[in-house]
C-alpha cells in the first residue's frame, strides 16, 4: 500500500493524511465529500475470498451497532486491493498518547474513561460481538473529552473459532493459556487498560511477545495497591476482581461499569493543557499477534481458566517462560527503572494509531530539490541503502544520548518539538532520575522502503528491531535482550544538511 493519498481513491472520500498503519492495513483520515466532514478510512488488506465474507458479515453486525461510547461505521467501500471502513474521526488525544505524555492517571480519571467503555462492551456483547483487543491505543477520545472505543473492526462473534489477535501486554491469562476469546476476555483487558492507567505500566511484560504471553498464562500479578499507592480501596477491589485468572469470577461488563461508577469519584481527563468532562453516567495500532494452535502449558491453573473440552490456543513458539518469580521481578524491575526503560526504550515517542497522525501535505518533488550531502529519494534499492545509512547516523546520536544520560543531544536526532523526542527525552530523564543509564541502545534495521518524496521531508516503511543493550546502576549491570522485529513509518525532514526525524508511526 503506498503511502500517498493521490495512490488510491475511494468513491465520495478524501484520503488526506495516514495516521496508522499495521499488518492488517492502514488507517487515514478523510474527509466525506458530501457532508465535508472528517472520517477515518481503514483500509484492510484481505487475502482471500474466505476472508471477504467474513468481513461482509462482520461489517454488517458492526453497521447496525449505535453506541455513544463506540466508534460509529459509517460506510464499508469495497476497492481494487480490498476493502475501507469508513469510520467516526475521533479528533482527541488516544489514551496511549495520553499516558505517553503522563505517565498515568488520577483514580477518578480512569473511571471517567472507561466506566463508559465497559458500558459499551456490555452492549457489544448483547448483540452477540467481543472485541477481544481492548488497549490504550483503541480507547479515543473526541475533541470534547468523550470516550470512544475503536477498532470494533476486528471483533468476533461470540463462540467464533478463527484466528486470534490481542495485544500481549493486555492478554487475557485465560485466552494467553489456550481459550478462545468471549465476553469475559473484554472485561479483563478494560481492567488492564486501567491497571495500565493506575500504575504507568501494562500488566504483562517480556523481552519478546512470546514471553509477554506466556507471562500473562500465568495470571500472577504484583499487589495493584503496592504499584499504584493513591488508588482508593474500592477501586483496587474492583480491578482485582474483573483481572481474576477464572473468568467466571470477573462478572459482566455491565457490572464492571457500575461498579466503576461507584468505586471512586469521577472527575475531568485531563488531554492535553485543557481539562474535559465526560458525564459519569453515559467517547491506535502496539502490536497485535495472532495465536496459533498449540497445546498450552498443562497446569491446574490453565486447566481452571480453560475449562474441560474448550478449544486451546497458544503461540506457536512459547519462547522463555518468566514463571511467577520472573514475571514479578519484570514488573518490579531488579534495576529500579528497568522495566519503564525497557518499555520505552524502543523509540518512545512513535504513534501506535491514534490519530496524532504523521505530518503529510508537502508536494512531491525532484531530488535535486533535496539537500546535496545527503540520498536521493528513490524506491531503488541504491538509495534504500542510502537511507539506512542516514537512520544508522540518527540512531548513534540517540545511543549515545542514552549513554551519557543528556537529553539535549538528541537536538540532533529529531525535530523540535516532535513527538520522539518528548518520548525519548522524558526517558533518559526518569532513568537519570534513578541513577539508571542504558548503554549501546541501537537498532538493527532490517528492511527500509521509500514510501514518500516530498520538499525537504521522505517518507520510509522501516523494519527493525532493538538490539540487545544494558540498564547499569551503580556497579550493577542488567543485559537486556534484543527485541521482536517492529514496523515503523518513518518520516524524515531536511535541517540544513542533515535530517531529522519528524514523525514515527509504529505499526498497530
Amino acid at each position: 500500500m503506498d503511502d500517498s493519498p493521490s495512490s488510491w481513491c475511494i468513491p465520495g472520500y478524501e484520503a488526506r493524511e495516514l495516521v496508522g498503519f499495521g499488518a492488517s492495513g492502514e488507517v487515514w483520515r478523510g474527509r466525506d465529500m458530501v457532508s465535508g466532514e472528517d472520517v477515518a478510512l481503514k483500509r484492510l488488506r484481505v487475502p482471500d475470498d474466505a476472508a471477504n465474507a467474513r468481513l461482509r458479515r462482520e461489517a454488517a453486525l458492526l453497521a447496525a451497532l449505535s453506541h455513544p461510547h463506540l466508534l460509529r461505521l459509517r460506510d464499508t467501500v469495497r476497492t481494487g486491493d480490498g476493502w475501507v471502513l469508513v469510520l467516526d474521526y475521533a479528533a482527541g488525544s488516544s489514551l496511549a498518547a495520553l499516558l505517553r505524555e503522563r505517565g498515568r492517571l488520577r483514580p477518578g480519571e480512569v473511571v471517567t474513561a472507561l466506566a463508559p467503555l465497559a458500558a459499551a462492551l456490555a452492549y457489544a456483547h448483547g448483540e452477540g460481538l467481543v472485541h477481544g483487543d481492548v488497549t490504550p491505543a483503541n480507547v479515543l477520545f473526541t475533541a470534547d473529552g468523550r470516550p470512544l472505543l475503536a477498532d470494533l473492526g476486528i471483533a468476533r462473534v461470540v463462540c467464533d473459532d478463527g484466528p486470534i489477535a490481542l495485544t500481549p501486554e493486555y492478554a487475557d491469562p485465560a485466552v494467553a493459556a489456550g481459550a478462545m476469546p468471549g465476553p469475559a476476555t473484554d472485561v479483563f483487558a478494560v481492567a488492564a487498560v486501567a491497571w495500565h492507567a493506575l500504575t504507568g505500566m501494562p500488566p504483562w511484560a517480556g523481552e519478546t511477545a512470546e514471553d509477554t504471553l506466556f507471562a500473562a498464562a500465568t495470571g500472577e500479578l504484583p499487589d495493584l495497591r503496592e504499584l499504584a499507592p493513591g488508588a482508593p480501596e474500592p477501586l483496587v477491589a474492583v480491578l482485582e476482581r474483573a483481572l481474576s485468572v477464572d473468568p467466571a469470577a470477573r462478572g459482566s461488563a455491565a457490572e464492571l461499569a457500575l461498579d466503576l461508577r461507584h468505586a471512586c469519584t469521577p472527575e475531568p481527563v485531563e488531554l492535553g493543557a485543557r481539562p474535559t468532562t465526560v458525564p459519569a453516567a453515559a467517547r491506535p495500532i502496539p502490536l497485535t499477534h495472532e495465536v496459533r494452535s498449540r497445546p498450552a502449558p498443562d497446569t491446574a491453573r490453565h486447566r481452571r481458566a480453560t475449562g474441560p473440552g474448550r478449544p486451546r490456543r497458544t503461540l506457536s513458539a512459547i519462547g522463555r517462560g518468566l514463571g511467577s518469580k520472573g514475571l514479578r521481578a519484570a514488573v518490579l524491575g531488579v534495576i529500579s527503572v528497568a522495566v519503564a526503560v525497557r518499555l520505552g526504550i524502543a523509540w518512545a515517542g512513535a504513534d501506535t494509531g491514534s490519530h496524532a497522525g504523521a505530518a503529510t501535505g508537502d508536494e512531491v518533488v525532484a531530488a535535486t530539490d533535496l539537500p546535496a550531502t545527503t540520498p536521493t529519494p528513490s524506491a531503488a534499492a541504491p538509495a534504500d541503502r542510502g537511507w539506512i545509512a542516514v537512520l544508522d547516523r540518527l540512531d548513534a546520536s540517540r545511543r549515545d544520548a542514552f549513554a551519557a544520560g543528556d537529553a539535549t543531544r538528541l537536538a540532533t536526532v529529531y525535530v523540535p518539538g516532535s513527538a520522539a523526542l518528548t518520548g525519548d527525552t522524558r526517558q533518559i530523564e526518569a532513568a537519570g532520575a534513578a541513577g539508571v543509564r542504558a548503554v549501546n541502545v541501537h537498532h538493527e534495521i532490517t528492511a527500509l522502503r521509500v514510501v514518500s518524496a516530498r520538499r525537504a521531508r521522505v517518507g520510509l516503511d522501516v523494519t527493525e528491531r532493538l538490539a540487545g543493550y544494558q540498564l547499569r546502576q551503580g556497579d550493577r549491570v542488567e543485559q537486556r535482550a534484543a527485541g521482536a522485529a517492529r514496523r515503523y513509518r518513518v518520516t524524515l525532514a531536511a535541517s540544513g544538511q542533515s535530517w531529522r526525524i519528524a514523525s514515527l508511526v509504529a505499526a498497530s
